[in-house]
């Protein structure tokens, strides 16, 4: 019977895990087996009220996924208040706090496991929290912003270890989440019988002290109002800096230095707000600056494989090979397919310059390209085979099938 065949969906994926747990189990083990009992049986309550789905547990570390990022970050939030709540009661030795990271990408789905580039950035956000925090990507920060009441903080693009593109991370304010969330309207009191009239209550009740609440709703309003303005000098600074950074970068890349110029957006997209007018241009004109980045190390790449054919240097040719490829094959078996190319490109009497590129187009994921090459025989130009090309380990390599 064959196995079922690898699905791919999109998923909100959840990591979380126990600080300092490798500590705690070296000073009590006994302490820690109840602290890891503790969490599990917290997060697991929760997670089954979300509707999310356990996939495994990785020591004293949770990985889950979720049909909706607002499930997921509603969840997180549950699990951190929940664990605020047995902190608040429990004994200081027995007090523990966790770290939860959430990330909406796709995976790949395998028996009762996924896999995939989205559940190992999930994995790199989650040690970017706080002890008792969370922390999202940009992705889920989109999906739940205008859905539910969280406040967060933007870290700025992040390079993550491992991933080759850098993800915008934001930190959720779980304090101020849990005083939305506390915030109820009080019940009524009982109402209670009047007594009956006796000499004592006939006689002229003394003057009650005037109703303060008029001035308090006044105070409240000019608070408001306050912290309104403030927001709105901050919003006008960030956007101030946003447009000198959009000049300053545009001025770097007019004259022809793209590194100064990206080094000006990564540190304007730091220091200011998600919400600051104009700030899409500077990510905008950073993703163009980094695909350009990616093309030209390409072109250089496939100008040096070029020249090993003109070289007649099979064994340097096949070392151009992607690690799976080379795996797969062989090193034997690829220089051996570059020796038999060669023998083509002698028939047809190809010299240097006979052999170009004439188109490239880089993937969305930023880790794959495709070159299509053009060969000249005669006075005329022809399209090539396109050549399939994998980012990894910060370098282009050929994809041989």
């Amino acid at each position: 019977m064959n196995a079922q065949a690898p699905q791919r969906r999109l998923a909100a994926i959840m990591f979380a895990d126990v600080c300092g747990y490798s500590r705690i189990m070296g000073e009590n083990e006994q302490r820690a087996m109840r602290i890891l009992a503790c969490f599990d049986e917290v997060f697991i309550r929760h997670l089954q009220q979300h509707e999310g789905r356990l996939i495994k547990r990785l020591g004293d570390g949770i990985l889950a996924e979720f049909y909706s990022a607002v499930a997921a970050v509603q969840c997180a939030l549950a699990v951190q208040r929940a664990l605020a709540e047995h902190n608040a009661q429990a004994p200081p030795e027995e007090q523990f706090q966790v770290r939860i990271g959430v990330h909406l990408g796709d995976v790949l789905v395998t028996g009762g496991d996924i896999l995939g580039d989205g559940v190992n950035v999930a994995s790199r956000i989650e040690p970017l929290a706080e002890p008792g925090g969370i922390c999202i990507s940009q992705d889920v920060y989109h999906q739940v912003h205008n859905k539910m009441e969280i406040q967060a903080v933007s870290l700025g693009p992040q390079q993550l270890k491992n991933i080759q593109r850098q993800i915008e991370i934001y930190r959720v304010l779980v304090a101020a989440a849990e005083c939305q969330s506390a915030t109820e309207t009080p019940a009524e009191a009982p109402s209670v019988a009047s007594p009956a009239p006796t000499e004592e209550n006939l006689m002229p009740t003394p003057a009650r002290p005037r109703k303060r609440w008029p001035w308090v709703l006044a105070g409240a309003v000019g608070l408001l109002i306050l912290l309104a303005l403030i927001n709105g000098l901050i919003l006008q600074s960030h956007a101030r800096r946003v447009q000198r950074a959009e000049q300053e970068a545009r001025q770097w890349l007019s004259q022809q230095q793209p590194e100064r110029a990206r080094r000006v957006l990564e540190t304007a997209l730091r220091q200011t707000r998600p919400d600051t007018p104009g700030r899409g241009n500077l990510v905008q004109m950073l993703n163009t600056l980094r695909d350009e980045e990616l093309k030209q190390q390409l072109r250089l790449r496939f100008e040096a494989l070029v020249a090993t054919f003109h070289q007649k240097n099979w064994e340097a040719a096949a070392q151009f090979a992607s690690p799976e490829s080379k795996m797969r094959l062989g090193m034997k078996n690829i220089a051996g397919r570059m020796a038999l190319l060669g023998v083509f490109a002698d028939v047809l009497k190809i010299k240097p310059g006979d052999f170009r590129l004439r188109e490239l187009t880089l993937r969305e994921d930023r880790q794959h390209a495709v070159i299509i090459p053009e060969m000249r025989v005669g006075n005329a130009w022809n399209a090539q085979q396109p050549i399939h090309w994998q980012y990894v380990e910060n370098e282009w390599w050929v994809v041989i099938e």
